[in-house]
């Protein structure tokens, strides 16, 4: 079950934000589990507003909160530095643990609704599920972040993820075609779906990329390199062919 939430602009703008639902994922559910939702319905709205008041109460528990945001955020390898991530999503989701780091202490220390034992093993669990970068590991130990290779699957699909979409999301059409500016293209190729980038601006924004994570890099610039770049890509299980950058199932 989830809530479906709609995100708009300023209601003086034209331009409005919508966040579009397909109705067909939203009607599969486990009826028991649904059944007991609903008779927990009750306790469970009681419950989260008494959190609130509490937390509200004292801005003493606003101030721990907000001091606890910043132990939640990864680090990225810069060359021989490491810097902190800071675009907003990464920010939108250390405070949303940091807040439900506080729900645990409340709902563990305060009102005695779980263990401390439990408190702790749902914070790693959701910790490693939302921000795995910066989780701890089972023992307690940070993680070392991994060295980065052009040649690995992995990496490729960290930076498409992490980097290429999101910088050039305003740049990126669902279109047969683009304009002078445009940076990739979700389009339909015989019932098969496919992402789409001018190959040269695709793989120089992988490399400077890479420069920044301190990772591997790869030699632009002369007459066989981006092609040798593609087949690496694709020996480490990347479609990538032709000017098709990268095939989405």
């Amino acid at each position: 079950m989830a809530i479906p939430i709609v995100f708009v602009t300023e209601k003086q703008s034209s331009k409005r934000s919508i966040l579009k639902l397909n109705a067909e994922h939203l009607d599969s559910y486990d009826k028991k589990q649904l059944d007991s939702l609903k008779r927990l319905e009750g306790k469970c709205h009681k419950g989260i507003m008494v959190f609130l008041a509490w937390f509200c109460e004292k801005k003493k528990h606003i101030r721990n909160w907000s001091n606890d945001i910043e132990s939640f955020r990864p680090t990225m390898q810069k060359g021989r530095y490491q810097q902190v991530r800071v675009d907003g999503r990464t920010n939108f989701l250390c405070a949303a643990l940091a807040f439900f780091k506080q729900y645990l202490y409340f709902a563990s220390e305060e009102v005695a609704w779980i263990t401390e034992e439990q408190a702790h093993e749902y914070l790693l669990r959701y910790w490693s599920l939302v921000l795995p970068k910066s989780a701890p590991l089972e023992d307690g130990t940070s993680k070392e972040p991994p060295e980065l290779a052009y040649g690995d699957a992995a990496t490729f699909y960290q930076f498409l993820v992490d980097q290429f979409l999101p910088t050039y999301s305003s740049q990126i059409l669902n279109a047969s075609s683009g304009s002078p500016g445009t940076m990739g293209l979700f389009h339909m190729i015989d019932r098969t779906h496919y992402f789409i980038s001018p190959r040269k601006e695709f793989l120089d924004t992988y490399r400077k990329w890479l420069e920044e994570c301190g990772g591997s890099v790869f030699p632009l610039g002369g007459k066989n390199d981006e092609a040798s770049v593609q087949g690496s890509l694709r020996d480490a299980g990347v479609p990538l062919s032709g000017r098709v950058k990268s095939r989405v199932n």
